[in-house]
């Protein structure tokens, strides 16, 4: 993230000096459809909508949906996660010292619509 002016923040490639930020909206949809409604593919951020932005913290948990981690096989309980660009990606193999975002999966969710995973932040900028 990078500061631009009145609490606008842009997105910038991480680098070591760069921390990570967890994006999240509103989710707005019809009720109509309660199960649908819980599907993530049916959500996005438009266009100049206002999000908010939270500075993820050494210590700090989130859960994200199998498709917002890249990593193949090495996508299960105890990987690392490091930030790619705008995605995560999985690994085996503990990161080196100079990446800006760590995490490590520390449980897999499995759910009636889909698998996720719970990552603790290890690091962070």
């Amino acid at each position: 993230m990078q500061y631009v002016e009145n609490e606008y923040w842009t997105m910038v490639t991480p680098a070591a000096d760069k921390r990570v930020g967890l994006i999240l909206s509103v989710p707005i949809g019809p009720d109509t459809a309660p199960k649908k409604a819980t599907y993530e593919h049916y959500f996005y951020n438009g266009k100049d909508e206002i999000m908010r932005v939270y500075d993820l913290m050494q210590g700090d948990r989130f859960t994200v949906s199998a498709n917002g981690i890249d990593g193949g096989n090495a996508v299960k309980k105890g990987a690392y996660v490091v930030a790619n660009g705008n995605n995560l990606t999985a690994q085996a193999a503990a990161p080196a010292a100079s990446v800006a975002f760590v995490g490590q999966i520390i449980e897999q969710i499995t759910r009636t619509n889909g698998v996720f995973y719970k990552i603790f932040v290890r690091k962070n900028g």
